[in-house]
């Protein structure tokens, strides 16, 4: 015999076996719901509830059913802790904010939660007296933000998806010290692009100029010697705080600097021999008084990245409309146009 409830919260049916209403026997109470019932009208009410998305970062496996879905560059971004990884993140989400950049245009994105957590301390409505960026915790592991991008190509409107990985610096102070630490870099054998972060600010101080060229070269190292990465897949060398670069330039005392970045430029590339190395100078987030402006360097790391060279073009069909008048040359015209501008061929959501 089922267990016998009911929705009114005076009746003691279940402790006294009485109903509250004075049906005898109390099966014939309009209120009573049996737990099999209750069981089959919750099933039927989760039914129709959906699964959205929570908007956050992605993990490797739900990264990976993003890059299954169309043209997809997976950027690999490494670097110690507080040398500026994830603070390119949000100085390149920010940037769509506004309008295109880099001669992209954003059109859509997964993560969109993930990246207004990462860019609140930045904004006004934070309270910060200074710009910030919250530091990636070491317990999230491999995490990637998404964005999706639209380009003219020679197709016409052509589009394909980010993924950026952001990954806590302790998992890179444990790779420069251990290089069996990279098997924690999921995702490394699919990258597109390896971005390796110099921190700008330390290179400029004298005292840690040293430590910060040595973990660089440590941790590009052990990323090569595991084998995992591509042969195809680009390195990118991002110097980043480079407002602090330009002032220290300027300064008198450090006409050695030049000579140090430079060295450090050929020291990290020596390691990578056989692939192919880019380098950009990056301020993502420079105060309001730098002798730079905001996202320095970013359009050009960005357009590093997509790379269209090597982007698989969308395919698409080509639908000839017999008549207008009819409603399925219609529909048809309006799914072509939206593949037109956004490479979406899903017609249930046109």
């Amino acid at each position: 015999m089922t267990e016998r409830n009911c929705p009114q919260s005076e009746c003691q049916l279940a402790a006294s076996g009485k109903c509250l209403e004075g049906f005898e026997p109390p099966e014939k109470c309009p209120y009573l719901l049996s737990e099999d019932q209750h069981h089959t009208e919750q099933a039927a009410a989760d039914e129709d509830t959906a699964d959205l998305p929570s908007g956050e970062a992605l993990t490797a496996a739900q990264a990976s059913d993003v890059a299954r879905s169309g043209p997809t560059k997976v950027i690999i971004i490494a670097g110690p802790y507080g040398s500026g990884k994830t603070t390119i993140l949000t100085s390149l989400f920010e940037a769509f904010q506004e309008a295109p950049f880099g001669n992209y245009t954003f059109r859509g994105s997964r993560t969109l939660v993930g990246f207004e957590r990462r860019s609140h301390l930045g904004r006004k409505e934070s309270g910060q007296e200074y710009a910030d960026t919250p530091h990636t915790s070491a317990g999230e592991g491999v995490r990637f933000l998404h964005l999706s991008l639209a380009f003219r190509s020679q197709l016409g409107l052509d589009y394909a998806n980010l993924l950026l990985s952001d990954i806590s610096g302790e998992l890179f102070k444990r790779l420069r010290d251990a290089s069996d630490s990279v098997n924690e870099l999921v995702s490394l054998d699919r990258a597109n692009h390896l971005c390796l972060v110099i921190d700008g600010q330390k290179i400029v101080d004298r005292e840690t100029r040293h430590v910060a060229r040595n973990d660089s070269r440590s941790i590009l190292r052990s990323i090569l010697e595991s084998g995992r990465l591509a042969r195809d897949c680009a390195i990118e060398i991002a110097i980043t705080k480079w407002d602090l670069v330009v002032e220290a330039f300027q300064r008198e005392g450090v006409t050695d600097l030049r000579s140090f970045v430079e060295e450090t430029l050929r020291a990290v590339q020596g390691v990578a021999t056989g692939y192919e190395v880019r380098v950009h100078e990056v301020a993502a987030r420079p105060p309001v008084v730098a002798k730079v402006p905001f996202a320095h360097g970013l359009p050009t790391l960005l357009r590093s990245w997509m790379d269209h060279d090597t982007i698989q073009p969308v395919k698409r069909s080509v639908y000839s409309i017999v008549n207008p008048s009819r409603e399925i040359d219609r529909f048809t015209r309006a799914v072509m146009a939206r593949i037109e501008l956004t490479g979406e061929s899903d017609a249930s959501r046109i």
